[in-house]
């Protein structure tokens, strides 16, 4: 490796819990990790791969257990002081369990982020495309676009907001239809000390 060739490892997992009395979603585990790789070509771009792997199981029953790996080339350039896109695009290969048997299903994965930094605020706008668990009936593909703006109040202070809507489509097993979900959130930080944030 030489100073613009650049590695990163990503490991990372998750446990979907319920009330008792919500017996309509599944408890699952997630598990993922991520290998990626970077070559600096000039000041402004870079260019890569990076590969996913993740394993989805569901508590009490093997139905819906996935394993997904999802393969994508990657890359980033600075348009201009200000402007700059990031992004990757490739496969995902998810091979589920459902009714004893085995299902395959491969689709477009991709990720793309265009960010404009001023000189007190960041915005950025991204969207991707994914397989992605759920809690209803298994793996899905999952679209989504987001936004997110950060505005710098003054030298200890900032309040950042992002929305998202993302489209969930129908299950492997097809005993679910297609779900569309839309979050946002704002959030205010305040840096009281020097090594205290909240």
């Amino acid at each position: 490796p030489t100073p613009r060739d650049s590695y990163s490892v990503d490991l990372s997992t998750f446990a979907s819990r319920y009330p008792r009395r919500t017996t309509a979603l599944t408890e699952y585990n997630n598990y993922a990790g991520t290998f990626g790789y970077q070559r600096q070509i000039d000041s402004r771009t870079s260019l890569g791969f990076e590969n996913t792997v993740s394993r989805v199981d569901y508590l009490g029953s093997s139905q819906g257990d996935a394993t997904t790996f999802s393969p994508r080339l990657s890359g980033s350039i600075k348009l201009d002081p200000r402007w700059s896109l990031s992004g990757n695009v490739g496969v995902s290969i998810t091979r589920s369990t459902f009714f004893g048997g085995h299902t395959t299903d491969t689709g477009l994965a991709f990720g793309l982020t265009v960010c404009r930094k001023g000189d007190r605020s960041n915005f950025c706008l991204t969207g991707s495309r994914s397989a992605q668990p759920s809690s209803i009936d298994g793996v899905r593909t999952q679209s989504s676009i987001g936004v997110s703006y950060n505005y710098k109040i003054d030298g200890r202070s900032d309040i950042g907001l992002t929305g998202n809507y993302a489209r969930a489509s129908k299950s492997d097993s097809g005993l679910s239809p297609k779900r569309e979900y839309v979050n946002t959130r704002v959030t205010y930080n305040r840096t009281l000390t020097e090594k205290l944030r909240g």
